[in-house]
């Protein structure tokens, strides 16, 4: 602007430059605004769109379904702007296309981002490639093509609008400024002044004075009664701001404080809507579902938790009637044999209205073992001290019964010169009299009373050893090398018994080598590993067949403050009416003659009353069982 222009056509001038600037730089946003949000949105809502069509032919391409595809492809018929929908399969051919009736067709398919995510704009068209993909396996891809030519017509017609709103605004500028700048230019400039100062600084405190009376003044009272205004305003919003912030952090703290609280619970939590859909799970609920937070999030509750399959009379009854439920579940995770012993509660989350149900389930397995262990343990006290009266109490006729059979076997043998020299004094031929009693079974009848009563007291032993607390001091021993020792010790058993072969058994040791040594009375241990091993060579015994193949595996492993012993068979298992009953005294599956029924009793007795450890057992009938021992692992021998 030259020194020599008047303050008119300053005034003209710089209000039309203003006029001009202002309406361009308005207009110029607007229409950059516009076509980038209106390629934004058609970026956004083709690629959903995209994504969701490539999910929808996932299915048709892995069952070679082509005409299920294009019979989806056809759905672009409804979107003008589509110009070609392709699906490629795995080896780059093309499995189903649509192509826009008004589209001419001249170019090759883009082949340089199939199977990667690619997303782009050309001059007239939006290019999106998406793999279509199947954990984690790559079986085509989804290819779209969209006409931009809808943005372009609108950014030339609003450049159209933009130039013609321009020269009338211009117009209208020099025609007001010729009239209106003798008038006010000088308090309009004033007011520019003060209205930049007000705006460079932020300081709404400034007051606008009043110079003149007429529209001018007026025009002064309103800007300062509107900047008063507005200060009271900025005032009251910055106060609501800073109130809000405040709220808006307390509220997000305390959210966090109630989601670690509701995290740091053991129960597995589940909020469920009142269509069925998970809306909200805690840590612990993550970790026995062995999913991922997103992956559970409106996932419907039967699709995750499979054993409330028969449970669903109890759910609509929470859902529906607003009832709370509470009821135990037993199921086998998938993949393992274990069973695991659930309480499920369901609670309705409010009872004015049906907001949905939150489920807790807690895992009880641990304290129904515990329990299972003391009621066990209750039994076995009470048991051993009516064991140690039997035993003390038939000891004795046991004693004097075998000692006779024992004497009269003795005075009957004529190998005995002294039996000779008796006899002959009575004429009798002793080897004629033994004859005589071979014959009749007399001999056979005494041996049996004597094999009954030595039988008998094995039995009294083991209940005696059932009864008392081991005083045997315990000694440090390499638990590998003791569990090899009494392998050894149950195949030259069996050998000799020839009731079943422990060569045909298949023994699988698996040891963990840096076992430290445990102290323990090494006999006792080898007792309750003999006795494991016996038991799991007579179970599979009685499942013989052609093509079984008998196996018992030994395995060890270092607990920290325990040392784990498993001994695990392929036999017939043990059936769910006599779980209970296992560790029973004197109960036992084997025919008369065979088992005592006290071996798992004492073997019980042996690892928790006289060593401190645990002894349980899993089945499956038709699977196996598996006894796990647990010693601890400490430096004393108390």
């Amino acid at each position: 602007m030259k020194n020599g222009l008047s303050l008119k056509n300053q005034l003209i001038f710089i209000i039309l430059l203003v006029t001009l600037f202002s309406t361009t730089l308005a207009f110029s946003f607007s229409i950059i605004y516009d076509f980038l949000n209106s390629r934004n949105d058609l970026k956004n809502s083709m690629q959903f769109t995209a994504r969701l069509m490539a999910e929808n032919v996932k299915s048709p391409l892995l069952f070679n379904d082509e005409l299920g595809a294009n019979e989806l492809l056809l759905s672009f018929r409804s979107i003008p702007t589509v110009l070609m929908a392709t699906v490629i399969d795995a080896k780059g051919a093309v499995f189903a296309s649509y192509r826009n009736k008004n589209y001419n067709y001249k170019e090759e398919i883009l082949t340089d981002h199939i199977g990667s995510d690619y997303l782009a704009f050309d001059k007239n068209c939006l290019h999106i490639s998406i793999p279509i993909e199947q954990e984690n396996q790559l079986f085509g891809t989804f290819l779209l093509k969209v006409s931009t030519e809808a943005i372009n017509n609108k950014l030339f017609i609003s450049a159209g609008i933009y130039f013609l709103v321009l020269f009338v605004i211009m117009v209208v500028s020099y025609l007001l400024a010729l009239r209106l700048q003798q008038i006010i230019s000088a308090p309009v400039l004033e007011l520019k002044r003060l209205a930049e100062q007000i705006t460079h600084e932020s300081d709404y405190s400034i007051r606008i004075p009043q110079t003149h009376q007429n529209e001018i003044g007026q025009l002064q009272r309103s800007l300062d009664l509107m900047v008063k205004q507005l200060n009271q305003y900025v005032s009251s919003l910055k106060n609501e701001i800073a109130d809000r912030i405040l709220s808006q952090q307390e509220t997000m703290q305390l959210r966090a404080y109630l989601n670690k609280i509701i995290d740091s619970l053991s129960s597995v939590i589940i909020a469920v809507d009142p269509d069925g859909l998970i809306k909200q799970v805690n840590a612990s609920a993550v970790s026995f579902l062995e999913m991922d937070y997103d992956s559970l999030i409106h996932c419907p509750l039967n699709s995750v938790l499979t054993m409330l399959k028969d449970k669903q009379e109890q759910l609509r009854s929470c859902m529906e009637k607003r009832i709370p439920q509470s009821f135990p579940v037993v199921y086998n995770r998938s993949g393992t044999s274990q069973q695991i012993y659930l309480n499920i509660g369901m609670f309705p989350l409010a009872l004015d209205e049906n907001q949905g149900i939150v489920i807790v389930i807690d895992d009880v397995t641990e304290k129904n073992r515990m329990e299972s262990m003391m009621i066990q343990n209750e039994k076995m006290i009470s048991l051993g001290g009516l064991a140690a009266g039997m035993a003390h109490e038939i000891n004795n006729p046991l004693a004097i019964i075998s000692q006779g059979v024992q004497n009269i076997l003795r005075h009957l043998s004529d190998q005995n010169p002294r039996n000779l020299e008796t006899a002959s004094e009575f004429n009798l031929d002793l080897v004629s009299v033994n004859s005589y009693l071979q014959k009749r079974k007399v001999i056979h009848y005494l041996e049996g009373i004597l094999s009954a009563s030595k039988r008998a007291s094995e039995i009294v032993a083991n209940m005696l050893q059932f009864s008392r607390m081991s005083n045997q001091s315990k000694t440090p021993a390499n638990i590998n090398e003791l569990i090899d020792q009494t392998i050894e010790l149950a195949q030259n058993e069996y050998e000799l018994k020839k009731k079943f072969d422990f060569r045909q058994i298949k023994m699988i040791r698996e040891y963990q080598d840096d076992l430290s040594s445990v102290f323990c009375n090494v006999t006792e241990i080898q007792q309750v590993i003999l006795n494991l091993l016996k038991n799991a060579a007579h179970a599979l015994y009685e499942k013989k067949s052609v093509d079984f193949i008998a196996q018992i595996t030994v395995r060890t492993v270092n607990e920290g403050s325990f040392v784990r012993i498993e001994i695990e068979d392929n036999g017939p298992g043990i059936p769910d009416e006599i779980r209970n009953r296992v560790f029973e005294p004197f109960f036992t599956t084997k025919e008369v003659g065979v088992g005592t029924g006290l071996g798992l009793s004492v073997s019980f007795f042996i690892v928790t009353k006289n060593h401190g450890g645990t002894i349980e057992f899993e089945s499956s009938v038709g699977v196996g069982t598996r006894f796990i021992i647990r010693l601890p692992n400490r430096s004393d021998n108390t």
